[in-house]
């Protein structure tokens, strides 16, 4: 099972894009829209290039997920367009023979002033139309691990995740990212039991620290890109656990993101002075350990996990009670990766568990 350094991309995987874009001005009474010709590009073993052809009548950018299963030498352009387009993929040769590589292109665009968005599947697996007809159903999740061997899951609203691939290990207690399909005979609503078939290995994003000393006694030079809370947000998977996505600057294309990745690093810091009576105050901090300069124009987004059993207690033995709600604050800077120009952003959330 994989654990990253510091925590490991999703995805739901890797994500670049060039900037967010504002909301685009539309004429009154005009529906904006944005269409591809197909919804899945079927990737050959031996490399190539595909095309996507895009009708739209207003701006847009391209968000690039390949980093769980990731296909190598991935170049996608244009990353951003105003109305129709045509999208230049060109992609390596096949690498992986045991798990299906992929990769997802999200397109967004602003309608009515709220951020849509399209996704387009890219793979080296073809469609199999039996498990359609057999009524395959695919989702995504968080699930803590409760065994190791074999492995098994439990989401946040109590579902125990079965994998069928019984050669899969993981760490109980961790929280693991999941991507799998299963049918409705797999699916046990009394025992609220799923035996499924996984997509691809189950990814770790635990493994985070959460420090009790002052915030600068921590290294912290980078700032985030946005919180783009809007569309994901932080969320408590249980009493113990939080789990963060991070929008942060990289200077990598997807060739060489692993090594990028490794350079960065997150840490939630207890904050006494953020605290009131009822609210639990965290700063996260977000550094990045460089051996040259380099430029971040791109940026992606990780999910991560922190266990904040401790953040909880101390609050407790301070306060002489729990919280009612969480306050995060972190540093954005949207146009550039320099923290001297960062704003400072919080996020608050309720703490129901009493």
């Amino acid at each position: 099972m994989r654990k990253g350094l510091s925590c490991i991309g999703l995805w739901l995987c890797l994500l670049l894009i060039i900037g967010c874009s504002n909301s685009d001005s539309q004429p009154e009474n005009v529906e904006v829209y944005l269409e591809a010709n197909t919804d899945r590009v079927l990737l050959k073993e031996e490399g190539g290039t595909a095309y996507i052809n895009i009708a739209s009548n207003t701006r847009w950018t391209i968000l690039v997920e390949n980093d769980e299963i990731p296909v190598i030498d991935l170049d996608v352009t244009p990353l951003a367009g105003d109305g129709d387009g045509t999208i230049k993929i060109t992609y390596g040769r096949e690498i992986n023979k045991v798990q299906c590589e992929h990769a997802t292109l999200i397109f967004y665009y602003y309608s009515e002033g709220k951020r849509v968005s399209k996704e387009v599947i890219l793979t080296r697996q073809e469609n199999d139309g039996n498990k359609d007809e057999e009524g395959w159903k695919t989702f995504t999740t968080f699930a803590k691990a409760t065994n190791s061997f074999p492995a098994t899951f439990k989401t946040m609203d109590g579902y125990k995740l079965i994998p069928t691939a019984i050669s899969i290990f993981s760490t109980p207690g961790d929280v693991y990212y999941i991507a799998g399909q299963y049918k409705d005979s797999m699916f046990d609503i009394e025992k609220k039991e799923i035996h499924l078939e996984l997509l691809s290995d189950p990814v770790c994003i635990s493994g985070l620290s959460i420090g009790f000393e002052s915030v600068d006694a921590y290294p912290s030079n980078a700032p985030f890109h946005s919180s783009n809370y809007n569309e994901v947000k932080p969320v408590l998977f249980d009493e113990h656990t939080i789990i963060i996505p991070m929008f942060f600057w990289v200077a990598s294309t997807t060739d060489a993101i692993q090594e990028e990745l490794k350079r960065h690093s997150f840490m939630l810091v207890y904050d006494s002075n953020g605290n009131s009576d009822s609210n639990l105050g965290l700063c996260l901090l977000h550094n990045v350990s460089d051996d040259e300069y380099r430029i971040r124009t791109l940026y992606t987004v990780q999910y991560c996990a922190f266990d904040i059993a401790s953040a909880i207690s101390r609050f407790e033995s301070e306060k002489g009670n729990k919280p009612s709600r969480m306050t995060i604050e972190y540093k954005v800077n949207s146009l550039s990766d320099r923290l001297e120009d960062a704003r400072i952003e919080k996020y608050t959330l309720d703490y129901k568990f009493q």
